[in-house]
């Protein structure tokens, strides 16, 4: 992986969506990565802004304790093929 980050800010975007979900603030992943692109402040949907709140802070946290070699070692165990 040229930016193993990217792999991490997938899986956390994902995990926060699924996890709004529960609480019924509900978005699509489009809606998600348009706000990504467009600027978290553009975001009218009150979902969409609590999903990407929820993804930095998991994502912060995270990478306290990821090490990008330890981020390689999985993506290479997902996809042994793509990984470098």
């Amino acid at each position: 992986l040229s930016n193993p980050e990217i792999f991490l800010d997938t899986l956390t975007l994902q995990e926060a969506r699924m996890s709004c979900k529960l609480e019924n603030l509900v978005t699509s992943t489009d809606e998600l990565y348009q706000a990504l692109a467009l600027g978290e402040r553009q975001a009218l949907n009150p979902a969409v802004k609590e999903v990407l709140t929820y993804q930095r802070t998991l994502t912060a946290h995270l990478k306290e304790s990821l090490s990008p070699a330890l981020i390689l070692r999985m993506a290479q165990a997902i996809e042994p093929k793509n990984a470098d």
